[in-house]
């Protein structure tokens, strides 16, 4: 029994050592559905193909600040320098908007109501490739996101609950180390 936990506890800190030398970072400017904004990837180096860590972007939606929280899974295809890799993310969009009012006409009568509207869980994937220009590289890549959010519409003192989903698209470039 010894032996074994012996090896067990060897192998996980080998482990631990081989991720740190493959763990990376990527920071970079976004531009979110045409908004700018900011993302940051903790990526903790499985092996040389696989990754997963956290991440933080922040950005605007509806003239109002919206940060998503994720996580991050990354699978590359290491080519010397060049690095392509694919990747999964899921998280919530952390979001409040108090004060949105939406517009519209019912069979040619105008309307008007407010809602609050609430982030909620979103998942999303894309592709990229970074190349390495030594300890520090460069990437670039393209993100589809489907984000969920819940609108209270306050109308005449009833409220009626709806969730409605977003497509968006994100362009991110930046470093990693």
């Amino acid at each position: 029994m010894k032996k074994i936990t012996l090896l067990l506890l060897f192998t996980f800190a080998i482990s631990i050592v081989n991720a740190q030398r493959l763990t990376k970072v990527y920071i970079g400017p976004t531009i979110h559905d045409g908004e700018i904004g900011g993302s940051v990837v903790g990526s903790f180096g499985i092996n040389k193909y696989l990754g997963a860590g956290i991440g933080v972007d922040a950005s605007k939606y509806m003239d109002k600040i919206l940060v998503p929280i994720y996580v991050d899974v990354r699978a590359h295809l290491p080519l010397n320098k060049w690095s392509p890799f694919a990747f999964a993310q899921t998280g919530i969009g952390v979001y409040q908007n108090n004060d949105y009012i939406e517009k519209g006409t019912v069979f040619g009568v105008p309307y008007q109501v407010t809602a609050d509207v609430q982030g909620r869980l979103f998942y999303g994937g894309g592709a990229g490739v970074s190349y390495a220009l030594g300890p520090i590289g460069i990437f670039a890549h393209y993100t589809f996101r489907s984000y969920q959010f819940n609108y209270d519409y306050v109308n005449g003192g009833m409220i009626n609950d709806q969730n409605k989903s977003k497509g968006t698209s994100i362009i991110t470039a930046g470093i990693v180390f």
